[in-house]
Parts: C-alpha cells; structure tokens; sequence
C-alpha cells in the first residue's frame, strides 16, 4: 500500500470488503506502507464522479472517500481515524526492502496482532514472484510465504490482496491457493475477487471465522 492509492476503486472495494466480515471478529490491518513514488498509480478515482453506479455498494464509505479525496486528504490515517472500519487495528509502519529491516517489521507484527483473529495484508502487488528475492530491490512490494506461514503457525487466519497479472484468472487462482495450502496445512483458501484483485483468505481451522463469509460484493461491473 502506498498513500497516493488511497481512495481509489480498488481501496473503495478493500475497505467495503473490511466493512463487511463477521461481527466481532479482531483484524489486524497490515498496510506493508511503502513510500509514494510519484508514479500513475492510485489515479483511479473515476468512479467517484459516477455515484450512480458505485456509492449503492456502501453509501457511507463512498460518501467519506469523495469527500477526502476532494480535499487531498490521501492517507491511510484518514481510514485509520474514522469508525468506518469496526473492531481493527493499523499497522502502519513503513516497510523497507532491507531484510534486517523486515525481520524486525514482522517481529512488531507479530506483537500487534495479540489477541486477534484475523491478519488483512494490504501488499503493493501481493504474492512472493520468483523474479523478487526477499531483501532485495523491489521486495517490499511483495508478501513472502514464510511470512505467512509463521502467522498462519501461530493460529492467525489472513487475508491477503493480490493483483491480477496478466493471465488467465481462474488458473492463477488455482495456482496461488495451491501454493498458499503447501505452506498453511489443513487451512480453507477460499478466494473473492473484483475485476484487478483477488483476496485470498488463509482460514486456520481453529478459527472462529465462518468457512465463508457470505460476502457478495457486486464489483464486475
């Protein structure tokens, strides 16, 4: 995650997504924040020139986003102030591409989400690619699996955002959850996906959470 994508589609469907699990269930947002680099990413705010189509989806989040975004307010403080995202806490620290400096990002991770259930990631692209090795150049972007197999291990479900590359979006689905059940044994994948992202949810079967959500976020539009 990066500040300058606050507010457009993808973060409007990521927060209606947060907004809608199960009652009482303790969530630990981890945006892995990384730096603005000034690039064309987070422009896609047209969909807040079109509340005909979108604001029916959650009017009071739609309502909030226009609002800050008019005012340049392009923060994840912004989310993390309000009471639009119930029973969470942030984890807002910068994360670097150094390994030593993950390590201890993670350690800190692992203190914050005490007493929770459940671990949101909100990686820059998502899932550990072969051509990224962790602690080198671009890393930060990427969540690594023994990452979260070390969560996963310590009795946390998770959630994890995954852009979509450019294949098929059925086989890579199947694909990834293979890969995500190799590392988390005996977890339930189940997926959610809008037109660019998929969420992965990592169940422990320990957890209290439902085997799905029931969630029905109309987001092919």
């Amino acid at each position: 995650m990066k500040n300058q994508y606050f507010g457009d589609i993808n973060d409007y469907w990521k927060y209606a997504l947060l907004r809608r699990l199960p009652s009482g269930i303790r969530t630990t947002v981890c945006w892995m924040l990384t730096p603005d680099d000034g690039g064309p990413d987070g422009r896609k705010l047209a969909y807040l020139g079109q509340s005909h189509k979108y604001r029916s989806h959650d009017p009071e989040l739609y309502d909030f986003l226009c609002a800050r975004v008019a005012q340049g307010l392009r923060n994840v403080a912004t989310i993390e102030e309000s009471a639009l995202v119930p029973n969470c806490n942030f984890y807002s620290r910068i994360l670097s591409d150094s390994g030593a400096e993950r390590r201890a990002y993670f350690a800190g991770l692992s203190q914050a989400c005490a007493g929770r259930e459940l671990v949101f990631f909100d990686p820059d692209n998502g899932l550990e690619v072969n051509s990224v090795r962790y602690g080198r150049k671009h890393s930060a972007r990427y969540l690594y699996f023994q990452e979260i197999a070390d969560l996963y291990a310590a009795g946390l479900s998770l959630l994890i955002f995954q852009f979509f590359p450019r294949e098929n979006h059925a086989r890579y689905i199947e694909r990834r959850a293979a890969e995500l059940r190799s590392f988390c044994h005996g977890a339930a994948i189940n997926p959610l996906q809008t037109t660019d992202v998929v969420y992965f949810l990592v169940r422990h079967p320990d957890s209290c959470l439902p085997a799905r959500f029931g969630l029905e976020l109309r987001v092919s539009m």
